[in-house]
């Protein structure tokens, strides 16, 4: 009992540092025997791999083969339940990173249509002027860029003689010259036998609350004695109003900028784009697919190129028939119907109303015309713009680019611009062509029809 106890007290007079040399000497010799054992184990599969290729005497053609065989790794191949759960996860990945870059999607989009515009004046530069591709494209955006900073310099002054004009009428009297007439017309309108009275005692309403609204007086001198609170209040309000409208400018500004950015990167790097989704489709779908892509890339091209092309001619035509006719602001007026057919259907219908509006009420600037028959005058020129445009300017501009009906492209137009806006609007033809396009060749795959060949591009 005693030389146990002799001996524990020995050991706690030790020094602490042999218990760490000791515990680092195990941990040692344990990692040398684990080492030792992995390259032992490494070296026997070695020697049963090569083990073939070591036998005595020359091989012949199907040792060596089977010697390269087995020294050639083999790709493990997925099962076919592997294979979709890997690609819902892939398409679920490519939806998220689309939801997360939503805010971006719009200037992508933009800049891919300025790239779309402006590839012909592109090829222009590079066939006829014999320019090199980066010094064609550098000079093109740089026409662009000079035409984007130039119109806001025409368009401003016509867009403040508008709203001068507009803010100069005096709707009271306006409103009752507008009784004197229909109380004229409805008397006329008595006359007639049968229906005459019926229709006079429709506009009576009308007439009698023309008058009582143009009857009411307006109002006093305002009072000046304002609290220090409300000035307050009020400048606060107008100070607010001010930074929105500069925010406003200032995002649309960094939008075209990063617009432009985009479209002169796509027309750089356009022809290597074309070969990534070729090279990532499967052998068998390869010229199918190809040809789907084809028909799809005629339909936008024709469509954006074509209706481009119609906003300048319409825009053109009518600033030049408004400035014959003496209607006030021509370029404004040229300027809203060029932009107003982007809506289908209903632009031209938008842009007939306020020039109807200004002739009625303005009368012509150049001849001495009665206001009402100066409006007549422009509504029948506004109909022989749409008459034209519709007959001959839209099958040769645009020609079989979209093909649909028109209520289709309507509907599609009012749900597409409900959910995003007027490039909702801009793009709803193409996008519901594009959706039929896919929709037949799902429809072919589904009843095993050939496929279709791939369409003819509007423009080279």
């Amino acid at each position: 009992m005693k030389t146990i106890i002799f001996r524990a007290d020995q050991s706690k007079k030790t020094h602490p540092g042999l218990h760490i040399i000791a515990g680092v000497l195990s941990v040692a010799l344990g990692a040398f025997i684990v080492i030792l054992g992995y390259f032992s184990r490494r070296k026997n599969e070695g020697a049963s791999i090569i083990q073939p290729s070591q036998s005595p005497g020359p091989p012949d053609g199907s040792q060596a083969k089977e010697a390269q065989v087995e020294r050639t790794p083999i790709a493990t191949l997925w099962k076919p339940t592997t294979k979709y759960i890997m690609s819902i996860i892939l398409f679920v990945f490519v939806l998220v990173v689309i939801y997360l870059a939503r805010s971006v999607i719009p200037l992508v989009i933009i800049g891919s249509l300025i790239a779309f515009v402006v590839q012909p004046v592109v090829v222009f530069f590079q066939t006829r002027l014999r320019m090199k591709r980066g010094l064609a494209i550098s000079l093109t955006y740089f026409l662009a860029l000079l035409i984007i900073l130039l119109l806001p310099l025409v368009l401003i002054p016509s867009v403040v003689n508008v709203i001068g004009l507009v803010s100069g009428i005096d709707f009271q009297k306006l409103l009752q010259d507008f009784a004197v007439k229909l109380t004229d017309f409805s008397t006329g309108i008595a006359q007639i036998p049968l229906m005459g009275s019926a229709l006079e005692q429709l506009l009576r309403p009308l007439i009698e609350s023309l008058e009582n609204v143009s009857k009411n007086q307006p109002v006093g001198q305002l009072n000046l004695d304002i609290a220090y609170d409300e000035l307050v209040s009020r400048l606060a309000s107008t100070l607010g109003v001010l930074v929105r409208a500069v925010g406003a400018l200032a995002s649309a500004g960094v939008a075209i900028f990063f617009s432009l950015f985009i479209s002169v990167y796509l027309s750089f790097d356009a022809h290597k784009m074309r070969s990534i989704i070729p090279n990532m489709l499967p052998p068998a779908y390869k010229d199918e697919i190809e040809a789907l892509f084809g028909r799809l890339g005629a339909i936008w091209e024709g469509f954006v190129r074509g209706q481009i092309t119609l906003m300048i001619i319409v825009g053109f035509a009518v600033w030049l028939g408004a400035s014959v006719l003496g209607l006030p602001q021509p370029i404004f007026f040229g300027f809203l119907s060029g932009m107003l057919e982007m809506i289908p259907s209903l632009g031209p219908l938008l842009a007939f109303i306020p020039a109807v509006s200004v002739a009625l009420i303005f009368g012509s600037t150049h001849f001495a015309l009665n206001h009402f028959t100066f409006g007549l005058i422009v509504a029948i020129f506004y109909l022989l713009v749409q008459f034209f445009e519709n007959q001959f300017i839209v099958p040769r501009v645009l020609g079989h680019a979209v093909d649909l009906h028109p209520l289709v492209v309507l509907i599609g137009a009012l749900a597409a611009g409900s959910q995003f806006g007027v490039l909702g609007i801009f793009l709803a033809a193409p996008a519901i062509a594009s959706f039929r396009e896919i929709s037949r060749y799902i429809y072919a795959k589904i009843l095993e029809h050939p496929p279709e060949p791939p369409r003819e591009k509007s423009y080279s």
